[in-house]
C-alpha cells in the first residue's frame, strides 16, 4: 500500500483538478491540444491559450487527439474518468511537443479507489521523478466493490522513465500496457528504498481488506525495473510484485538491483477474489524473453529467487535468462503451468512436478524434463554486467524448441523460422535474411576480421556453381540444416549466401519456401535457369528455384551486383 506521504501527494494534487465535461465526440480529424506549466485550464487548450493540466486536455480532446505538452516541470498530474472516452477505438495521447523535455512530479489516473481514473489514454515521453499510479476501481464507499465501468483502464505508458521509490502501482487497473520504460530510481541504495516497490494488486477495501475486482489484461513489455532496495531486513522489497492479476504478460524485459526478489507472483492481496479458474491464485501468466540479474540486499540480508512464482495457474515461462533459480509453483495451487526452454541456474529439488510441466530448458544444476539439459556452464558472454547474450560454444544454442518460440528474442533479433532457437532470453545469431544487406550477423560491407570474431574461422570454398565472380574469396560455415557462405573481396563481404532453413526475411523468403504472389518484384535471369533476381540498388539478390522459377527456394544469395558473374 501507499506510504501517508504519497497518499497526501495525491490528496492535494485530485482536490486541484479542475471539473470539466468532455466536449467532442468519437471519430473524426486527429486534432492537437496544448498543455503548458503557465497554462489555464480556464482555457479551450488552443496553441495561444495553452491549458495548465493533462486532465483538462484530456477531457477536451476526442478519442486519437494529441495532448501536446510544452517543455517544463509539471506538478503531479492527476486524470479522471471521462465517459466520453469509454469504448472508443482510439487513445488519447499526451506527448511532449517536439524537441520538449517534460517532466512531471508524478502521473496519477484516479486519485484513490474511490475516484475512477481515466480510461482510453497514451502517455509517452516523459520523465516522472515520482510514481506512476493506476487506479481502476471507483467504488463510492468501502465495503462496496469496485464501479463499472471502473476506469483506470485501457492505458498505455511509452517511453516513460519513473524514478519514484514506487515506480507503478495499480490497483485493479486493466488493460494497461507500460512499454519501452524504465521504472526505478537512479541509483542502488542511495537513498534506499524500504519496503515501497512496484505492485499490482486488489485494490484495498477497510471492511473487507481487498476488492473483488482483479487486475487483469496487463503488459510489460521491453521495461528495465532496476534499484529497488531495502534499508533493513524487516523491509519487503522487489522490483515487481503481483500479488494477484490475471492475463499478464512480461516480456522483453530486463530486471537488475532489485533486492529480495526479482519478480514476485502471488494470491497475498486476493481478498476473497477468484481467477476464472475459481482460485485466488494469478492466472494465465506469460513471461518470456526477460533477463533476471540475481537479486540482491542492500541491508545484507538474505536473497531468495530471480522469479518467484509461488502459486499460479496457466501460467508460461519460457525462454527467459537468469543468474539465480526461480521458485516453483507449490503454493495454493500449481496447474496447467510449463517451464520451455529457459538458461540459467536450477536445482533438482526445485523440480516439482505438480501441474508443472518442463521441455527445451537449459539448466545448471538440474534436468526436469526429458528434453531439459543440465551442463556446467550456460557460457553467457558477461554475467557480471548481465551480458546473457551466448558464447559461441554455449550448449544453450539451437536447444530451444522449434515448433513453439517468440519470433524475436530479448533484443529483437529473429529466431529461426523453421528450426530450433537458442534456448534463454537472447539468440545468439539473428535469424533473419535483410534482403539486400544481410543473412544471419553477416552482412555486405563488414570486414573479414568481424566475419572471424562472430562466426570463427570458416572453410575455404570454392565458386563453381555458386556463380560468383572469380575474384571473390568465399568461405564457408555450417549452420543448422545447410550452410552459410560468407565472399569476401579485399576483405571485405561483398557476397552472401544460404542454403538454410533457419533463416528467413520479414517477406516470407526462406529455403523450402515459395515466392507465390511476389511475381512482380521477383523477375528470371537471362543468364541463368531456375533463377529469380531483384534489385536494391547495386545490390542484387538471387533465388535459386528448384523445378523452375514457380518451384522452392534452394539457395539465397545477396550480393553486390559486380560480385556475380552475370
Amino acid at each position: 500500500m501507499l506510504g501517508q506521504r504519497k497518499a497526501l501527494l495525491i490528496a492535494v494534487a485530485a482536490a486541484a483538478v479542475v471539473p470539466v465535461v468532455s466536449s467532442g465526440a468519437a471519430g473524426g480529424p486527429k486534432s492537437v491540444l496544448y498543455v503548458a506549466a503557465d497554462g489555464s485550464d480556464a482555457g479551450a487548450c488552443a496553441a495561444a491559450n495553452p491549458c495548465r493540466t493533462i486532465n483538462r486536455a484530456y477531457h477536451v480532446a476526442r478519442p486519437g487527439d494529441v495532448v501536446q505538452l510544452a517543455a517544463g516541470e509539471y506538478p503531479t498530474q492527476v486524470v479522471l474518468y471521462d465517459a466520453a472516452k469509454e469504448g472508443a477505438a482510439r487513445n488519447v495521447i499526451a506527448r511532449p511537443a517536439p524537441g520538449a523535455r517534460v517532466e512531471l512530479a508524478q502521473l496519477t489516473i484516479g486519485a484513490n479507489r474511490f475516484v475512477r481514473g481515466a480510461t482510453r489514454l497514451t502517455v509517452e515521453g516523459m520523465t516522472i521523478r515520482e510514481d506512476v499510479e493506476v487506479n481502476g476501481c471507483g467504488a463510492p464507499r468501502d465495503p462496496m466493490n469496485c464501479a463499472a465501468p471502473s476506469g483506470g483502464n485501457y492505458i498505455v505508458l511509452r517511453r516513460l522513465d519513473v524514478r519514484g521509490p514506487y515506480g507503478f502501482f495499480c490497483a485493479s487497473c486493466d488493460h494497461v500496457s507500460v512499454i519501452d520504460s524504465r521504472i526505478g530510481p537512479t541509483s542502488y541504495g542511495s537513498p534506499c528504498n524500504g519496503s515501497a516497490h512496484p505492485e499490482v494488486a486488489n485494490a484495498y477495501d477497510s471492511v473487507n481488506k481487498a476488492k473483488l475486482k482483479r487486475a487483469n489484461h496487463l503488459l510489460f513489455d521491453r521495461v528495465v525495473f532496476e534499484n529497488f532496495s531495502r534499508c533493513s531486513p524487516s523491509d519487503h522489497t522487489e522490483c515487481l510484485q503481483i500479488e494477484p492479476a490475471d492475463d499478464v504478460t512480461i516480456r522483453n524485459s530486463t530486471f537488475r538491483n532489485c533486492d529480495t526478489m526479482d519478480v514476485n507472483i502471488a494470491n497475498d492481496l486476493a481478498g476473497d477474489s477468484k481467477s476464472a479458474t475459481g482460485h485466488s491464485a494469478p492466472n494465465n501468466i506469460l513471461i518470456e524473453n526477460n533477463t533476471f540479474a540475481s537479486a540482491t540486499d542492500h541491508s545484507g540480508g538474505e536473497t531468495y529467487y530471480a522469479l518467484n512464482i509461488r502459486e499460479c495457474t496457466n501460467c508460461t515461462v519460457r525462454y527467459n535468462s537468469w543468474l539465480q533459480e526461480p521458485r516453483m509453483p507449490n503454493g495454493e495451487v500449481s496447474a496447467g503451468n510449463a517451464f520451455i526452454a529457459n538458461a540459467g541456474q536450477m536445482s533438482q529439488h526445485n523440480c516439482f512436478r505438480d501441474g508443472v510441466s518442463y521441455s527445451h530448458n537449459v539448466w545448471v544444476g538440474a534436468k526436469c524434463g526429458a528434453t531439459d539439459k543440465n551442463v556446467r556452464s550456460i557460457q553467457f558472454v558477461d554475467p557480471k554486467t548481465l551480458d546473457l547474450r551466448l558464447m559461441s560454444t554455449s550448449p544453450a544454442l539451437s536447444a530451444g524448441d522449434s515448433g513453439a518460440h517468440p519470433a524475436a528474442d530479448h533484443g529483437g533479433r529473429p529466431r529461426p523460422h523453421r528450426l530450433a532457437p537458442d534456448a534463454g532470453a537472447e539468440q545468439r545469431e539473428p535469424a533473419s535474411i535483410r534482403l539486400g544487406q544481410s543473412i544471419g550477423a553477416a552482412r555486405l560491407g563488414m570486414t573479414n576480421d568481424r566475419v572471424t570474431a562472430f562466426y570463427g574461422r570458416g572453410r575455404p570454398s570454392g565458386v563453381a556453381g555458386l556463380h560468383v565472380d572469380s575474384g571473390v574469396k568465399v568461405v564457408s560455415y555450417g549452420r543448422p540444416g545447410g550452410r552459410l557462405l560468407v565472399g569476401f573481396r579485399d576483405d571485405v563481404v561483398v557476397w552472401l549466401s544460404t542454403t538454410s532453413p533457419y533463416y528467413g526475411s520479414s517477406t516470407g523468403v526462406v529455403v523450402g519456401g515459395a515466392t507465390s504472389g511476389a511475381s512482380r518484384v521477383w523477375k528470371s535471369i537471362s543468364c541463368r535457369a531456375s533463377t529469380l533476381v531483384r534489385s536494391y540498388g547495386d545490390v542484387r539478390v538471387e533465388l535459386t528455384m528448384s523445378g523452375g522459377t514457380r518451384g522452392l527456394i534452394t539457395r539465397v544469395a545477396i550480393g553486390r551486383s559486380n560480385a556475380f558473374h552475370c
